[in-house]
């Protein structure tokens, strides 16, 4: 089974990715939180003083083929044709091949791969796989 490692979550680190959590243990009548920082295994999550094991946590994120909905589509358009005419996720799969890492390989340019990490969609295929939570899931996302 995979695990969630600091490879998938350290693209998002720089723009406020928002995390769910079921423990019980982080005593707060929230369970989402914004990861702060990653050491040895251990998130730190906005307004906690002490860090939760990285397995408590799941990143909230955006599926891949819900692009075409977001404003982002617009901006990646004029290199990325293809983006506006993606709806279904069975449509992300022929467009994507599959790398040796099993993570989605898409022909993107650096400015794009950072744009769909600041709008917190899931490259990696996370949420199939059932390391993240989908952003539609989710009631109550801080904004």
């Amino acid at each position: 089974m995979e695990t969630l490692t600091l490879a998938h979550l350290a693209p998002y680190m720089p723009y406020e990715l928002q995390v769910h959590s079921a423990n019980t243990r982080l005593y707060s009548s929230s369970n989402i939180w914004t990861l702060e920082g990653i050491v040895r295994g251990n998130v730190y999550l906005s307004e906690l003083t002490y860090p939760a094991d990285i397995f408590a946590v799941k990143p909230i994120l955006r599926p891949m083929f819900t692009i075409s909905d977001h404003p982002l589509a617009d901006e990646l358009v004029t290199d990325n044709e293809w983006l506006t005419g993606v709806t279904k996720e069975s449509e992300i799969d022929q467009l994507a091949g599959v790398n040796l890492d099993g993570f989605l390989d898409f022909n993107f340019s650096y400015h794009a791969w950072q744009k769909l990490f600041e709008h917190h969609f899931d490259v990696f295929g996370l949420i199939e796989k059932g390391l993240a939570i989908s952003i539609h899931d989710v009631k109550q996302v801080k904004p």
